[in-house]
């Protein structure tokens, strides 16, 4: 009878033994797969993170080439005489963003120098001003931080 009991306890202890075996060999397997995945993952963010970098370097040089194209064409229309008032107006900028672009050609498209305010004073180029020493018509100015006119 004895016998017969130890049989029978093993034979439970076998299957329990061999449910938990086939439970963590899943377990393994699913371990496995999150750690393939999780390095296909990281490279991937580290591919994608490459080929960013190289568009924005690229999409710079491009935005950097056009900003001075777009500086050429606003020295063009004021060595043809118009002014800056008028260059202004046909253009919807600002007098302090063209001047800024015709300086430094480091402008967004809306025409505010991205420069300005990282690099502190913006220089006065030598046609800056009018007669009277101020391109706006009033006293002679004087540079503030930023680039700005100020009386």
């Amino acid at each position: 009878m004895r016998y017969a009991a130890m049989r029978k306890a093993q034979e439970a202890k076998q299957r329990r033994d061999a449910e938990r075996l086939v439970r963590e060999r899943k377990v393994e397997q699913a371990l496995a797969e999150f750690f393939e995945h999780t390095a296909t993952v990281e490279q991937i963010e580290a591919d994608t993170a490459a080929k960013l970098a190289k568009v924005t370097a690229v999409g710079e040089m491009k935005t950097q080439e056009a900003s001075e194209l777009v500086a050429v064409a606003l020295r063009a229309m004021l060595e043809l005489g118009e002014t800056r008032t008028a260059v202004a107006e046909l253009t919807g900028w600002s007098l302090a963003a063209i001047r800024d672009a015709v300086a430094t050609n480091d402008y967004a498209s809306d025409g505010h120098n991205q420069s300005a305010g990282r690099h502190g004073l913006v220089q006065p180029q030598d046609d800056d001003v009018g007669e009277d020493n101020d391109p706006d018509g009033g006293e002679a100015p004087y540079w503030r931080e930023g680039g700005d006119w100020s009386t």
